[in-house]
């Protein structure tokens, strides 16, 4: 994550108590090489690239978080984009964050800018 996002988390934060979310997304491409942030894609549809690249950015004016990862789990998205082979391991990604001021309504939770929430784990998983 760069540390430009994370210092402007950190002061958004610094008088509000934080809440670990869980924010589901789409992929691209092999998210199991991202530790390598050289290896980044650079498809804007690519969820887990942009949200490690920007953080996280707004979607209609606000940023989505479930209080647990199976609410998320339904926003990771049944394929990659654009894999359609069924023989080929379908990986799920859902970003743990550390989220401030978020507003809870009908079992989820949301920010209205992207300073308010940090990732600080990236879960891949498979079922």
């Amino acid at each position: 994550m760069p540390s430009d996002i994370a210092n402007r988390h950190e002061t958004f934060k610094s008088s509000q108590a934080a809440l670990r979310l869980y924010h589901g997304t789409k992929h691209c491409c092999d998210i199991t090489k991202i530790s390598d942030f050289s290896k980044l894609c650079q498809n804007s549809g690519c969820g887990v690239c942009g949200i490690i690249r920007y953080g996280p950015r707004l979607s209609n004016g606000y940023v989505w978080f479930g209080p647990c990862s199976s609410i998320s789990d339904g926003y990771t998205g049944a394929r990659p984009v654009g894999i359609m082979d069924p023989s080929i391991q379908v990986l799920r990604a859902i970003f743990v964050m550390d989220v401030v001021s978020a507003t809870g309504s009908h079992g989820a939770y949301i920010v209205p800018n992207g300073e308010a929430a940090l990732p600080r784990f990236l879960i891949i998983y498979s079922y």
